[in-house]
């Protein structure tokens, strides 16, 4: 299992394997708030068409009107998808890929 806990202004943590880590998503974005990940939600590298990039060690989607996901990013802002830092990233990428399955409790202020 995994948990992410996100603060009125958008940063947050991601804890999963009993260490957290800090993230950053969208204000006011409406993140699914209970939702089963499996190793097909994992991907090296997922292109954006919407944004027109890729996104490093994605998870998800977390989100399923937008697509948005759990990936390597800047943390210093958000478009809907939660940022973390690299290792960060790659590590619950591989927790997610090496499980049958991995629950996401998401919670929020909005």
């Amino acid at each position: 299992m995994a948990t992410m806990k996100l603060n009125a202004d958008g940063t947050g943590t991601l804890t999963f394997n009993s260490t957290s880590y800090d993230c950053t998503g969208e204000k006011d974005f409406p993140y699914s708030k209970d939702i089963t990940l499996t190793s097909s939600n994992c991907y090296l590298k997922k292109y954006s068409s919407e944004y027109n990039v890729y996104m490093e060690y994605a998870v998800g989607p977390i989100q399923w009107q937008r697509g948005a996901y759990i990936h390597y990013g800047d943390l210093s802002y958000s478009v809907g998808c939660v940022h973390l830092e690299f290792d960060a990233a790659k590590k619950f990428y591989e927790f997610v890929k090496g499980r049958s399955s991995t629950r996401l409790v998401t919670t929020y202020p909005w």
